[in-house]
């Protein structure tokens, strides 16, 4: 009985020798643990400064998309902008009506003239100018309408040239188009160095040419029929 007890007292003592191992165990368990939380507290806290990689705030980067503005809207200062300044616009509606006078006449020509040269120049001007009516209904498009008929005023001209027969039909309508060209041509030369509207002077310049050609035709017809008698 003696003996169990004194085993029992010397395990009790062993275990009393381990209980100071046992606490330090405990002590290096929790700093152990301790610095883990603190290298990744660090660790969180050098990600949030990082931000985008170049010391912004990834919050004010959010706002400032969400404030960005929508480009996809209409911009009413570039729609106002191709407004047509006055004399620009009526420059093309009178050069849209103009080109139609000439296309009428230059087919009555084709019908009624009875030189082949004026036959000829009634067909370039009905090819030439309705090629420069769609150039200039191109280049004024959303900007204003232009008319698709003739006007009353210049319907006259071609009453009063429809009454010419033979050779007076032919002088008649070859001394139209001189006059007529040489007004048209110092308007398009007008346009073509003041207009504010880069599509109607850039149509100016480019007709210019053709209307030059016109103009010389013409001149060389009127002189050739000068010297016909009636």
């Amino acid at each position: 009985m003696t003996i169990f007890y004194m085993n029992k007292y010397v395990a009790s003592v062993r275990g009393l020798d381990f209980l100071p191992f046992l606490l330090n165990q405990k002590k290096q368990n929790m700093k152990s643990r301790f610095f883990s939380y603190l290298i990744a507290g660090a660790a969180i806290s050098f990600a949030a400064c990082q931000g985008t990689g170049d010391g912004t705030d990834t919050t004010s980067d959010t706002t400032a998309i969400e404030k960005a503005p929508d480009n996809t809207k209409v911009d009413d200062t570039a729609t106002s902008s191709t407004a047509l300044d006055n004399k620009t616009s009526d420059f093309s509606k009178e050069a849209a009506n103009g080109g139609l006078l000439e296309v009428e006449l230059g087919q009555l020509a084709q019908q009624k003239a009875v030189t082949q040269r004026v036959k000829d120049f009634g067909s370039m001007m009905v090819r030439d100018h309705s090629k420069a009516n769609e150039d200039l209904k191109n280049a004024v498009s959303g900007k204003i309408a232009l008319s698709s008929t003739i006007p009353d005023q210049y319907q006259k001209h071609i009453n009063e040239l429809r009454d010419e027969k033979g050779l007076e039909f032919d002088k008649e309508y070859i001394k139209m188009m001189v006059d007529d060209h040489e007004k048209v041509i110092r308007k398009f030369e007008d346009i073509a160095k003041e207009s504010t509207d880069p599509a109607v002077r850039d149509f100016a310049k480019n007709t210019l040419p053709t209307l030059y050609t016109h103009l010389d035709s013409a001149k060389a017809i009127r002189m050739d029929l000068s010297k016909m008698k009636k």
